[in-house]
């Protein structure tokens, strides 16, 4: 099987990306560096900080493995993969970040195989993949099938059993396998296969999708001002929510599934009767523009964040403010509970993501994760897996644990504001740029 690399800008940093697309040799090391003799030659207008030869990036065969290394040139402003600089080389994986330099530009590394499009064979897909990614994550398996960012946790360490181990570990081994195998769906799904149904109602760009804690239904919210709750297994809208003035910016289902809570453009936090199909009271009503809202596991509490900077809690009941988070040095877009209610994770424009402890309001860590604005987060059902969208258009899944990024899916064309992944691991949703809502189904 032959391999095939390409070395792709970030959509943030090229009109069009693919003219920015390079095939690395098999057999030959490509120089990178704003010199004409550099088989990848950066325009040095654009890019001051740039060396002659800034990069070499060089296939590499150990134990009869193919892999590729990135090696910095003594460049006077470094070489950064994932944010972290390059002491002399440092082997590739799938989609690594690339960075010349602090203020150069962007890549995205990516090796794929030529036959990948026969990713229909688990076994074949377990082969491929499994060479990836970190074999110490093996530790972090769970049986149980995650949410996809958990489930791409469980890809580096499925195993086969032995003949010597016991009947449950074999079961185990079962388990696991299942559960990397509808990864790969999820994940080859992500990358853009065309197998997904369309929900069509709203008027305008689609700001925010949710899903209910079964699984079973779809919350959207838009542009048009109004809220959409979809029926999965019909693709039909049950309900239609009109009472917000502009844009709804974020909707998020209560656990039992009997709420919905909304924050719009119009300043205000509106909370919904799913079976009434009203809306309730009281409302909160902020000084500015609601970003994000998201209900705290338990039910009781809402978060919510905007242009303001901070994080707001408030009593469902009352409407009472309880607790404002600060440290955001701009717009607060996305807020985040874990599954057991401890942390509350928020993301901003200002490119940082921070972890409080939910119930003293006290910052835990600050993560600096990505170079965009930050759109959307969602945590993995064990809390230690981060999905992360960003204004790039990607998705990036973050290992808390371990910290560190397990992953990136690059230059989506979807809106990474409006993504979201059901509790069972099983569908992914997002808006289209067509005023519609896609959703994939494993």
């Amino acid at each position: 099987m032959v391999s095939k690399l390409k070395l792709c800008s970030s959509s943030s940093q090229a009109v069009n990306p693919e003219l920015f697309s390079y095939s690395l040799s098999l057999t030959e090391a490509v120089v990178v560096g704003r010199e004409s003799d550099c088989q990848v030659a950066i325009d040095a207008v654009q890019y001051p900080t740039i060396s002659r030869h800034h990069a070499r990036i060089e296939p590499l065969t150990t134990d009869a493995v193919m892999n590729w290394q990135i090696c910095d040139l003594n460049s006077a402003n470094g070489t950064y993969v994932n944010d972290k600089r390059v002491n002399g080389c440092q082997i590739l994986q799938t989609g690594d970040r690339i960075m010349l330099s602090k203020d150069g530009p962007e890549f995205i590394f990516e090796c794929e195989e030529v036959e990948l499009q026969s990713l229909v064979s688990a076994t074949q897909n377990l082969e491929e993949i499994d060479s990836s990614f970190d074999k110490s994550l093996v530790s972090e398996i769970s049986p149980i099938p995650e949410l996809v960012e958990t489930e791409i946790d469980l890809i580096p360490g499925t195993s086969k059993s032995s003949d010597s181990k016991d009947s449950s570990d074999s079961t185990n081994a079962l388990e696991i396998t299942r559960s990397t195998e509808t990864s790969v769906n999820i994940i080859w799904n992500l990358l853009g296969q065309e197998d997904f149904s369309v929900l069509s109602g709203h008027l305008d760009r689609i700001c925010c999708v949710v899903f209910s804690v079964d699984s079973q239904f779809l919350a959207s919210g838009s542009v048009d001002g109004s809220i959409r709750v979809w029926e999965l297994s019909t693709g039909k809208e049950i309900l239609a929510l009109l009472g917000h003035k502009l844009a709804v910016n974020s909707v998020g289902f209560s656990s039992d599934g009997q709420v919905l809570v909304s924050g719009g453009a119009d300043k205000a936090v509106k909370l919904w009767n799913l079976a009434a199909g009203e809306e309730t009271k009281p409302v909160f009503v902020s000084k500015i523009a609601i970003n994000t809202v998201a209900f705290h596991p338990e039910g009781q509490v809402i978060a919510s964040g905007g242009a303001d900077k901070a994080i707001k809690f408030w009593d469902r009941i009352t409407g009472e403010e309880l607790r404002t988070l600060t440290g955001h040095k701009m717009p607060v877009n996305a807020i985040a509970f874990t599954p057991d209610g401890h942390t509350v994770a928020s993301g901003s424009a200002d490119r940082t993501i921070k972890l409080w402890k939910a119930d003293t309001g006290e910052e835990i860590a600050a993560l600096s994760v990505t170079r965009s604005s930050i759109t959307s987060l969602q945590f993995s059902p064990n809390s230690e897996v981060l999905a992360i969208g960003s204004d790039d258009k990607s998705i990036k899944l973050w290992n808390l644990k371990r910290e560190r990024e397990i992953c990136t899916f690059p230059g989506q064309t979807w809106q990474v504001g409006s993504v979201a992944i059901s509790s069972d691991g099983r569908k992914f949703a997002c808006g289209s740029e067509d005023n519609t809502i896609r959703v994939w189904s494993v």
